[in-house]
């Protein structure tokens, strides 16, 4: 019923949307890093890259992700601060997990479902959007999992897995939505891997690494089967990545390792056409997730429907 209700609502408004010849651009939220509450979470237009504040009070704030059905945005934080959520016009800021150690770090939202995935040091976790019934699916000692994506069509979660020491190597790991099965996409990564994007349509994995300042850890793409693995960008360092597949880029943050400095850049998928965004004097960029527009939500929403109907 709630699929039935919400294509509805949603095909509506990206009829109204297309109907009236509007190009709406997509929109980037990103945090921006303050160890008290005077951090903020920023919308970013894609059309004009300019930043607006529009939920403040955020502490510690680090990599995101949006409920692009019910307009809400979530993140988690640096340093054991829990896992927040909003909704995107900056109202109704509330606690969705509670603080822990060791940090939350990755995070991604099935809305059909439901429900949240994050990462957690070695441990990958879900819970509901209301932070009710937070469970363990999958525990990688020694290591940490870094970030996680959701590929909901094909019942899988992809995530990087690194313990982000310069001397090790890390991997993009895969598992089904209930933590099993776990498989090895594309193992001995330098330099990370950090954070990752899904391309499902066309079968890919965007990752991004973490030199530690040296702008080494480079943009990277490979196959869901793990073949084909090519760099894209070598020279950049990142600690969060999310893909425009609308309009074709790639949006990568790199904070300074003391979390003093930082900035946003965004590269064509082909790997040209590379800038950096001019952000607010003084921001410190961490996070950031993407929220298509209207038109490339009902797509999703319709192909998670039918999804849903063929189990």
């Amino acid at each position: 019923m709630r699929i039935k209700n919400l294509l509805g609502v949603c095909a509506l408004a990206g009829a109204l949307s297309l109907g009236a010849g509007n190009a709406v651009a997509t929109t980037i939220y990103w945090t921006d890093f303050a160890a008290d509450s005077s951090g903020s979470v920023y919308s970013l237009d894609s059309a004009t890259l300019a930043s607006t504040p529009v939920i403040a009070g955020v502490t510690r704030g680090y990599r995101m992700a949006a409920d692009n059905v019910a307009g809400q945005v979530y993140w988690t934080t640096v340093n054991g601060s829990g896992i927040y959520g909003a909704n995107a016009d900056g109202s109704a800021m509330n606690l969705i997990v509670a603080a822990r150690a060791p940090s939350t770090q990755g995070i991604d939202v099935d809305y059909a479902s439901g429900k949240i995935y994050y990462t957690q040091g070695s441990m990958l976790r879900v819970a509901d959007l209301d932070g009710s019934n937070d469970t363990l699916l999958y525990n990688a000692a020694g290591t940490q999992l870094q970030d996680v994506k959701i590929d909901a069509a094909n019942g899988r979660l992809y995530l990087t897995e690194w313990d982000g020491t310069p001397a090790s190597h890390g991997a993009i790991i895969s598992t089904a939505l209930d933590g099993s099965d776990v498989q090895t996409v594309l193992p001995d990564i330098d330099n990370g891997p950090v954070s990752l994007d899904l391309d499902t349509t066309n079968g890919m994995i965007y990752w991004v690494g973490y030199g530690l300042d040296e702008r080494i850890g480079g943009l990277h793409r490979v196959a869901m089967d793990g073949t084909g693995s090519t760099t894209i960008l070598p020279d950049i360092d990142a600690e969060s990545l999310a893909l425009d597949l609308t309009e074709g880029y790639a949006y990568m943050v790199t904070p300074s390792q003391t979390l003093t400095s930082g900035e946003i850049s965004r590269v064509a998928l082909d790997g040209t056409g590379f800038e950096t965004i001019s952000l607010p004097a003084g921001a410190i960029p961490v996070g950031l997730t993407i929220v298509p527009e209207p038109a490339a939500v009902v797509l999703m929403i319709l192909g998670a429907s039918l999804m849903l109907r063929r189990r």
